[in-house]
Order: structure tokens, then sequence, then C-alpha cells
């Protein structure tokens, strides 16, 4: 199964097309606001016939991820490339049903979180230091500019070498990551700092 939300669907052609090569059993699910508005329908829909369903939420039409999830063999993968929204929604689903994670793929075009970016501090007792973190500035970059040094390497939330530990949260923890299990999300005891912010006025942390 290959799903798509917008601009997700670029990655999904070039593995619908592999897959047609190869003479796979697969199926595309594209969701979108509407047709007009997707790109690539029409030569999804003529390169491979009566395997793409079209999803048009401007139409009332919506993608539950529990349901999409219950359609994939138990052997079968599930490939996914959409919002940050949608790929926790769906490695929920996949999780809640026993799945195997190595049978989940999935790609982002962005790292938007689920919560309006906002300014916020970040307390480091260790260090000594306290931060603002700015609207298009990263916790990460804010830290290593004010003399703190993290680990790190992808900075896409993928990798998890720029955790830190959280001490306590004023605030929401908007994970942007792709890296953190849903557990450890609920937690709220870590956070990457590449990617993730604070919804409120303040987070410590231990680094």
């Amino acid at each position: 199964m290959l799903l798509a939300a917008g601009v997700g669907i670029t990655p999904v052609l070039g593995l619908a097309r592999a897959l047609r090569t190869r003479g796979s059993d697969y199926r595309v699910l594209y969701t979108g606001r509407t047709r007009e508005h997707m790109a690539f329908t029409r030569e999804l829909e003529a390169a491979h016939p009566d395997r793409v369903t079209v999803v048009e939420s401007a139409r009332g039409a919506r993608i539950r991820p529990a349901e999409v999830v219950t359609t994939v063999p138990r052997d079968g993968v599930l490939y996914v490339c959409g919002p940050m929204g949608l790929l926790k929604d769906v490695r929920q689903a996949w999780q809640q049903d026993g799945r195997s994670p190595t049978n989940l793929r999935f790609e982002t075009f962005g790292t938007s979180g689920s919560l309006p970016a906002q300014p916020y501090r970040v307390e480091v007792p260790r260090h000594g230091v306290t931060v603002e973190v700015p609207v298009g500035t990263s916790m990460l970059d804010a830290l290593q500019a004010s003399g703190v040094d993290l680990m790190y390497d992808c900075l896409r939330g993928e990798c998890g070498l720029c955790r830190v530990r959280v001490l306590e949260a004023d605030g929401t923890i908007d994970h942007r990551d792709v890296f953190l299990s849903s557990r450890q999300r609920d937690e709220g005891r870590q956070m990457c700092g590449c990617v993730s912010r604070v919804a409120g006025a303040k987070v410590t942390i231990d680094c």
C-alpha cells in the first residue's frame, strides 16, 4: 500500500512505477483537498488502472489510518509520505495493530508539527544557561549559539543524536521528529532538539 497526502505524492510516483515494473501487487491511496488541487491524478490513474483511490477532503472524504492499516495484509508493507500529523496517526495505528515496525516505511516533506510555532525559553541547569528560542530557530541552534554543545547529525529529527532529557515542561512538547516512539512521546521525558519545540513558556532540560 502506498499512501500519499498532498505533495507527498512526489516520491510515491517513483515507487508506484517500480512496483508496476516488477509486477507486484500494490495499491495507491492519494488524499488531498480536491482533484483540481492534486497533482498527477490523471497520470496516476492512467498508468495504474484500478489501483488508485483518490480521497478528496473538500468533499467530506477522510483517510482513517486504522482502516488503512487493516487493508494491508499482515505480511504486507505500507509506505507513507505526507504531513507529520498523518504520519503520526499512521504510526500509532500500525503499532496498535501489532504490526512489524520494519513493514512501515515513511518519508515526511516537512516537520511542521501539530502546534503553531511560538517563542519559548530553554533552561539548562547543568550549564547555568537560559536561552530564548525564537520562531524560525531550533532549540539545537539556540543552545549552540550560547555555547552549549550537543551531538547531532541529520538535523531532520531522524537519527535521535540530539535528544535531550526533559526535566520539566511549562507547555506542550510538540514532537516534530520521526525518531521517538509514541510511548516515548507520551512520557514527555525526551525531545529532539533539532526539530521539536515547546508550545508554552519554557522547558528545562539536561544535556
